[in-house]
């Protein structure tokens, strides 16, 4: 199952500071409707202005439609990676990023094609963490399509972690559990299932459940049993 939003005023969020510096990773499956717009599936964001996010972007708004992992600070300038391919629409892709200091961030797309940036940025203040849209004083950059399976890290997964994360290995499988502060399946409700992380999220503008899921998910198992 998976979330599907309408591009213009569905989103969720939740207010939180729990993670406001690097490292930082994040981790979602998305299939997109539009290859024409900036899309935001995941993202931190500094509620108390215009700018200042960590997040993780479908670029369809330029050439080659990328995915982004970007940085922005709340003066208004920010910096990002772009993976060297794209996605396609109507499409189920994993997007993950890792944020790894001031002048250092890494894209993905399917595990692949990795994107890195060098550029400066000082550290946001973000206060909300966001499905479907970036969520700063205003709301932008809504997400066209389905989500599911959104994950924030509190460390950096190196390159074959991401590459496993890409064909669908879920982040349990790869870091220690306590650095999984997020994890959002988006499948009937907005909990988030790890403890001593983010909060659930509340939904705005009725986004609508979907059948629709990512085709290869692979979750560890205890005794036979799922830990789903």
């Amino acid at each position: 199952m998976s979330v599907e939003f309408n591009g213009s005023s569905q989103y969720a969020s939740a207010s939180s500071t729990l993670l406001g510096n690097e490292p930082i990773d994040m981790i979602v499956y998305g299939n997109s409707d539009s290859a024409a717009a900036t899309q935001v599936p995941l993202a931190l964001g500094n509620g108390g202005g215009a700018n200042g996010h960590f997040a993780m972007m479908f670029e369809g708004a330029v050439g080659g439609d990328p995915i982004k992992a970007q940085k922005g600070n709340d003066g208004g300038t920010f910096d990002d990676a772009d993976t060297s391919t794209g996605y396609s629409t109507a499409t189920w892709t994993v997007a993950s990023g890792s944020f790894v200091s001031d002048t250092e961030r890494h894209a993905y797309i399917n595990g692949g094609s990795e994107g890195t940036d060098t550029g400066s940025e000082t550290d946001p203040t973000p206060d909300y963490v966001s499905v479907g849209a970036r969520r700063n004083s205003a709301l932008s950059q809504y997400f066209d399509g389905k989500i599911a399976q959104a994950y924030i890290l509190d460390i950096n997964m190196d390159d074959n972690q991401h590459a496993a994360a890409g064909v669908g290995a879920s982040p349990f499988w790869l870091v220690s559990g306590v650095k999984v502060r997020a994890w959002y399946p988006l499948n009937l409700h907005y909990a988030n299932r790890v403890a001593n992380g983010y909060p659930d999220l509340t939904a705005t503008g009725s986004p609508t459940l979907s059948l629709d899921n990512p085709a290869r998910v692979f979750f560890p198992r205890l005794g036979g049993v799922m830990t789903f």
